[in-house]
């Protein structure tokens, strides 16, 4: 391909070790490496970004033209990304993105998330702390709706929340991606008198993960069995109220990284069915990705993001409450045929929502050509 591209991150990745929020734009990069692309990328703490924006503008001024620059919001603002967390480089970033714009070169952001304009994040955070983030949150959102081309959200119901209109207007859904694993065939592993697997990976602390309509349905029915893998630190928080809803049929596991292979192969269907908040309305968790790439039919609560997801692709079911759930959990355990069928519509559609995919899906928006 040959085409050159500009690859942007306001802070530091450990390329070896990262961190949850840090795994999707190392599998973004990889992706547009993998589309042919020569990437250029601007990473790191602040003097390590400042070395590589001057090769980025050297090469500019020479002549070197780039299809377009693409960046991944850190989860704090842009100038706090440092380790000491002080804005010791408050025009580094954006100095970048405004030269970009200055060369006429298009300039597409993915923004990570909103957090901080619930009430939760007040709660959560100390005065002092959100004294001086909120504004540095509300001044990228006024540096964005100045020079990006298109901001990309993990799905479009999460404009609302961003109240600058020409930015809203710039706005396109980018959800996470989902690497292809293989699939073990379900009529090898199920026979109609044995337990399907449900598997739950994630976070359990309320409000955003409050877990009760999911227990209460693994309670109300004899058909299924549960894994839920979270962190052993979030449980040992928690574990109190989850035990008075009890748990029986409940596996729980701390694990992660290539230790969930074993659990995904072995399930028969993955469950995100939470208690409602304002939260989940557009919130795109990457596990819900993951799980179609191991093939896994998706149970999810209405009324979210993830059900609008399932719902349109067609890769599993939606419940209201406690009640839906175990009904469903019974229907499915005596129709295998229907789990038979979503696994197989799972396999056809699941190249469309790669990694590689969405690196396409930003290629094509920023240079605006294909159909979208």
């Amino acid at each position: 391909m040959n085409q050159k591209i500009i690859f942007h991150i306001p802070n530091y990745i450990d390329a070896e070790k990262p961190s949850g929020s840090q795994i999707r734009p190392m599998n973004m990069l990889n992706a547009f490496i993998e589309l042919g692309y020569e990437v250029d990328t601007v990473m790191g703490y602040g003097l390590e970004r400042k070395k590589s924006i001057k090769l980025i503008k050297d090469k500019i001024k020479q002549g070197v033209k780039y299809e377009f620059a693409y960046s991944e919001s850190s989860t704090m603002p842009t100038l706090l990304t440092e380790k000491h967390h002080f804005p010791t480089y408050p025009f580094l970033d954006f100095g970048l993105f405004k030269f970009l714009k200055n060369h006429q070169i298009n300039i597409g952001l993915f923004y990570r998330d909103i957090y901080w304009m619930f009430e939760d994040y007040k709660k959560q955070v100390s005065l002092y702390k959100r004294t001086m983030a909120i504004p540095l949150y509300m001044y990228d959102i006024w540096q964005y709706a100045r020079l990006l081309d298109v901001i990309f959200l993990p799905s479009l119901g999460m404009s609302k929340y961003i109240s600058n209109l020409s930015l809203q207007k710039k706005s396109h859904s980018l959800p996470p991606g989902c690497v292809i694993k293989s699939m073990p065939d379900l009529a090898e592993k199920n026979q109609p008198d044995i337990k399907l697997k449900l598997l739950y990976v994630g976070g359990v602390l309320p409000p955003f993960y409050n877990l009760q309509p999911l227990l209460e349905g693994i309670n109300k029915t004899n058909a299924t069995s549960l894994t839920l893998i979270c962190r052993q630190n979030e449980w040992g928080k928690i574990i109190n109220f989850y035990e008075n809803i009890g748990l029986n049929n409940v596996n729980i596991a701390h694990v992660s990284g290539q230790e969930l292979d074993s659990f995904y192969t072995t399930a028969d269907l993955f469950v995100i069915v939470r208690q409602p908040d304002p939260y989940l309305e557009f919130a795109m968790p990457v596990k819900l990705f993951e799980a179609l790439g191991y093939g896994l039919p998706i149970i999810t609560s209405a009324g979210t993001a993830v059900a609008r997801f399932v719902e349109e692709n067609n890769v599993g079911w939606i419940v209201s409450n406690a009640d839906e759930f175990s009904q469903l959990i019974s229907y499915l355990q005596n129709n295998q045929d229907e789990l038979m069928a979503t696994k197989k519509r799972i396999k056809q559609i699941r190249h469309q929502h790669t990694w590689s995919a969405r690196a396409e899906t930003v290629a094509k928006v920023l240079t605006k050509r294909g159909d979208l």
